[in-house]
Formats: structure tokens, sequence, C-alpha cells
């Protein structure tokens, strides 16, 4: 953080980086992008939990934590329709 409690912007940017990875491979339309969406949200997350390890910021580590899950369950589901 810098001394007005405003994080650097690299910080800002990994935040956001990961959001908006998961967000475009949760909201994939084209099941034949999804596979490669989910790996670049999880790369990008996992990149993230990296970043925060030391940092006590349970909020973020807690939605780390869903957002993994939750791409879990969105490669299941891809794999079962691809696999019909």
């Amino acid at each position: 953080m810098s001394e007005a409690g405003i994080p650097p912007s690299s910080v800002v940017q990994s935040i956001t980086d990961w959001k908006r990875l998961y967000q475009s491979a949760i909201l994939e339309h084209d099941s034949s992008r999804v596979p490669q969406r989910i790996a670049e949200a999880r790369h990008a997350i996992l990149v993230r939990a990296e970043e925060i390890k030391t940092d006590r910021n349970e909020g973020e580590s807690s939605d780390l934590v869903y957002a993994l899950r939750m791409l879990r369950l969105l490669e299941e589901v891809a794999t079962k329709e691809r696999a019909a």
C-alpha cells in the first residue's frame, strides 16, 4: 500500500486481471473456447493467490477460492457437453 492507503497500480492491475479473465470464462458462449478461457482464468487466479500469500486480505482470498471452485464446475460441465 502507498502512504495514502491506495494500492500500487500493479496490484490493482493483477486484481482486475484475474476478475476479468474469470468473468470471460464464466460468460463465454463458444464452447470450443471455454477450456482456454478456464486455463487463462485459473492461471491468473493462482498468480494472484501467490501475490497475496503473505497479505492478510481475507476477502480477496475467499474470492479466489470461490472462483477456482466455479471454474472447476464449469470445466466439468464443458467436459460433459463435449462428451455428449
